[in-house]
């Protein structure tokens, strides 16, 4: 028999994203190379309006591609979906860094699954539960 791949999950109590990250949202149905050529072009334009004290290579800045698991306009997504979007994020990324590729994938990347189906709630998530975290208390 062969042995079935098996995703896992770490589910965390609380959100904690590297200062300076990037959120990027999507549906992703499915997730492809011109999800991340936005991606990077993304954090292109940033490098060019964010001032760095220590030099960093383009592609060290974090990227999380944001899925709401509940959609305004549609159903909510069902934990098989979720599981078999998730996969395809990682056969994307091990298929490109397989490559030499004109669009690479992130170094530092992750998936940030949230509740969030309009683009003002997932502000508040972000401004609430991470950037205020990551910036001290008040």
């Amino acid at each position: 028999k062969k042995k079935k791949d098996v995703l896992k999950f770490r589910v965390l109590s609380q959100t904690v994203l590297p200062n300076r990250s990037l959120v990027f949202p999507g549906s992703f149905n499915p997730v492809h190379v011109g999800h991340l050529a936005l991606a990077n072009a993304s954090i292109k334009t940033l490098e060019k309006h964010e001032p760095y004290v220590h030099p960093r290579k383009h592609n060290d800045k974090p990227i999380f591609f944001e899925l709401s698991l509940t959609n305004a306009d549609k159903p909510s997504i069902d934990p098989k979906t979720v599981a078999l979007r998730v996969k395809k994020f990682i056969e994307l990324a091990s298929f490109l860094s397989a490559r030499n590729n004109n669009v690479p994938f992130p170094q530092q990347w992750g998936i940030l699954l949230t509740r969030a189906p309009l683009f003002e709630e997932k502000l508040k998530i972000l401004r609430s539960k991470v950037l205020n975290g990551l910036e001290g208390p008040a």
